[in-house]
């Protein structure tokens, strides 16, 4: 990674187990553009996964993450059911 990318790459969220920067992103297979690169990192766990969206898809992303965020929360709270 060039020192370029990395003086335009800025950090927008650098959470314990997620970070996001947004930055430029290169494409092999259409035009470079815009976007966040987000990293995963499971608590106590060295491994990461990363993803990148572009910033014409961030909208749309971030809506489904605020599906996931509900579905997690809803799981979480909901009562145990009696066997």
């Amino acid at each position: 990674m060039s020192a370029e990318i990395d003086a335009e790459s800025e950090a927008v969220c650098d959470l314990p187990m997620i970070r996001a920067d947004y930055r430029w992103i290169e494409h092999r297979d259409r035009p470079a553009c815009h976007g966040f690169r987000i990293e995963f990192r499971p608590a106590g766990s060295p491994s990461k996964g990363k993803i990148q969206i572009d910033e014409d898809a961030a909208e749309q992303f971030a809506a489904e993450l605020e599906a996931l965020a509900a579905l997690i929360r809803a799981r979480i709270l909901r009562t145990p059911q009696s066997k």
